[in-house]
């Protein structure tokens, strides 16, 4: 049979952990891993849910409805675009954080 699991459930997770598992240096994953960490959950949180720290805030408006995978999908083609696919020269969480 075939088991049918809602988007929902998953979230962005496993979306995230295959693309950065794709990275070819390790360095540079984990230095991704932790920005991720860092920021996207928040951003992500602020972006579809108007939450911030917790708080109620005003929902931010958008054009087209977007889903915390949509979100983190574009991140990683963005990164792609800035990294390259196999990037190996940026591994300081500083010099990608700024």
């Amino acid at each position: 049979g075939m088991v049918y699991v809602d988007p929902k459930n998953l979230g962005f997770e496993p979306y995230w952990q295959k693309w950065v598992a794709a990275r070819e240096n390790a360095a540079q994953r984990e230095a991704l891993n932790a920005l991720f960490t860092k920021y996207v959950p928040k951003c992500v949180e602020r972006i579809l849910a108007g939450l911030e720290d917790g708080v109620a805030l005003e929902r931010l408006k958008m054009i087209v409805p977007r889903t915390g995978l949509n979100t983190v999908t574009q991140m990683c083609f963005m990164l792609d675009a800035l990294f390259g696919a196999s990037a190996t020269e940026i591994v300081d969480p500083s010099t990608i954080e700024a």
